[in-house]
């Protein structure tokens, strides 16, 4: 997202979703938006203290109702949404892992009704590579300075994987946001890489500004923001919601003009710092109430399409593979995703035994080895039995259009005769999964399957990639240890997001990188037992995760 005086690259393009034109159109649709100063990215987030910063933006996926249930992992259920406080909540810890990062939402809430944190006034130490601190696109929606009634309020905040901090902060569920960022990340404290540590004070609220085409009134998010670090006195602005590319989207007002409605503090810290900040033990202390956010991917970021390049496949045929997928089973949930997921790794398979024995034999006049034109015919025989394989995983209700589907599932197979083994063996570890959590706001099933290698390529992204050793994990972990256990304070819940269906934390790295994340977090704090660790029923691959699910097949 980027740039602010001589900058590098900030933030996450962790959004990217295909937009939904009749069936969905996975190719990406970029809009590129201008914003200012990034500390109010951070926390009004939608504007103000990054001169120009540029950062692109997806469409959200089928416009459309969201799903109104929201399953809560463990022994949490929705239906708790309106407890009473817990007694035993100052007995346990929970920790909650989620696989998308505006997951964490309903655990927020749901940890502030069980009395585990506060409903208001929450300090959020958030450490991550990444800011998650865009504006939702459409903040109306959701509950706006008020606590969230209903689970249509939770629904509606969760928009997007880097637009949920916003969110949050704008119910007043947190008032003091600190985003520790990694030594690795050259764009935490973006234009200001000399500096470890930045803070902005706020005060924030709303104002009615009158349409330009419609000259009626409208809400609109308005902010007054001091900064020492930044160089800002009093600096007040407004969201300008009618802003073109060519403009920013923030504007300048008078303090009078803008509503105040809460206050809040921002902090920018990278890691080291951090460390020094905490053992001063002034600055988080036992008297403020944490919610403590991991995201994985504070260890690192990959390319995840990076194995399918490797081996030669091409975006396009990336993206064309991707198309048929869709239109073959239009799945509801994680559970179908991972069937669908299985039966495309068979179908990758089949065809791979077909090209082995092909190498392997002779070719005579009657072989299907002879040229690729009898070997797509051979395959396509077998389609009754891929057919029958859809049924025996429960699927063939779920196809996306019976005729259609059948014709998509030919298209696969052309396209899988004309791969190589290596090729065909990257798809497979790759994988297909759902665009995004089935819990996203605008989440449409006939949006659903693409080739799971996220929403960052080398070439088209502005996402900052850091691949890390198997030493500079242990030494991240030990810098977690650093920050968490100087026993300055004890979160009184935790979030860990593993960011691998979008394609960031490294796939490879995964359990190793959650299970020192575990290991720190019962080290540290000694109210989270083994039995404080809830699984969210939408992770991708289940609990277990999705790197090496097939390595039985390969």
């Amino acid at each position: 997202m980027t740039d602010h005086m001589p900058v590098t690259c900030i933030g996450r393009v962790k959004h990217g979703i295909s937009n939904c034109l009749g069936l969905c159109d996975k190719k990406m649709k970029i809009r590129s938006i201008r914003m200012v100063e990034l500390f109010l990215i951070v926390v009004l987030l939608w504007a103000a203290s990054w001169l120009f910063v540029r950062w692109r933006q997806t469409p959200s996926p089928c416009p459309g109702s969201s799903s109104a249930n929201l399953p809560v992992a463990g022994q949490s259920r929705v239906e708790d949404f309106h407890v009473k406080q817990d007694s035993g909540a100052e007995l346990e810890i929970p920790v909650y892992i989620v696989e998308e990062h505006h997951e964490v939402i309903k655990y927020w809430f749901n940890a502030a009704n069980k009395g585990y944190i506060k409903k208001k006034g929450n300090v959020l130490l958030h450490i991550d590579g990444h800011s998650d601190g865009g504006p939702p696109e459409r903040w109306m929606l959701g509950p706006l300075f008020r606590y969230p009634a209903s689970s249509e309020d939770i629904t509606a905040m969760m928009q997007r994987n880097d637009v949920f901090i916003l969110a949050a902060v704008l119910t007043g569920l947190i008032n003091r946001f600190i985003w520790v960022f990694p030594n690795w990340s050259n764009s935490g404290m973006e234009g200001y890489n000399a500096e470890d540590y930045g803070s902005v004070r706020l005060r924030y609220g709303y104002l009615y500004r009158r349409d330009n085409d419609t000259g009626r009134l409208g809400l609109e998010l308005c902010a007054c923001a001091t900064s020492v670090e930044f160089e800002i006195e009093n600096y007040c602005f407004m969201n300008n919601a009618q802003f073109s590319e060519d403009q920013i989207n923030s504007l300048p007002i008078k303090e009078s003009e803008c509503h105040i409605k809460n206050t809040g503090l921002v902090e920018i810290v990278r890691e080291s710092k951090a460390i020094s900040l905490i053992k001063s033990g002034t600055w988080i202390t036992s008297e403020d109430s944490v919610l403590l956010d991991v995201d994985e991917d504070f260890y690192g970021v990959e390319a995840s399409i990076r194995p399918l390049l490797d081996a030669g496949v091409g975006e396009v045929e990336i993206e064309t593979i991707s198309f048929w997928v869709e239109r073959i089973v239009c799945a509801l949930n994680t559970h179908q995703e991972r069937q669908v997921d299985s039966f495309f790794n068979y179908l990758i398979q089949t065809i791979i035994d077909f090209k082995i024995i092909c190498s392997m034999s002779l070719k005579d006049e009657d072989s299907i080895c002879v040229n690729s034109s009898k070997l797509v015919s051979a395959a396509k025989k077998l389609q009754p039995e891929f057919m029958k394989n859809l049924r025996e995983r429960n699927l063939d209700q779920y196809l996306c259009d019976p005729v259609r589907s059948k014709f998509a599932l030919n298209q696969l197979i052309l396209t899988f005769c004309n791969m190589n083994v290596d090729q065909l063996k990257a798809l497979s570890e790759v994988g297909i999964c759902l665009n995004v959590s089935p819990k996203t706001m605008d989440f449409k099933k006939m949006c659903g399957m693409r080739v799971c290698y996220g929403y960052n390529t080398p070439n088209d992204t502005m996402v900052e990639f850091h691949v890390p050793s198997l030493t500079e994990i242990d030494q991240r972990t030990d810098t977690l240890k650093d920050i968490l256990k100087q026993k300055q304070f004890v979160p009184g819940a935790v979030t860990i997001c593993r960011s691998t269906r979008d394609g960031y934390t490294p796939k490879k790295y995964f359990t190793k990188i959650e299970s020192d994340v575990k290991l720190v977090l019962r080290d540290a704090f000694p109210r989270i037992r083994d039995d404080s660790f809830y699984y969210d029923k939408d992770l991708l691959g289940g609990p277990s995760g999705w790197h090496g699910r097939h390595y039985s097949f390969m």
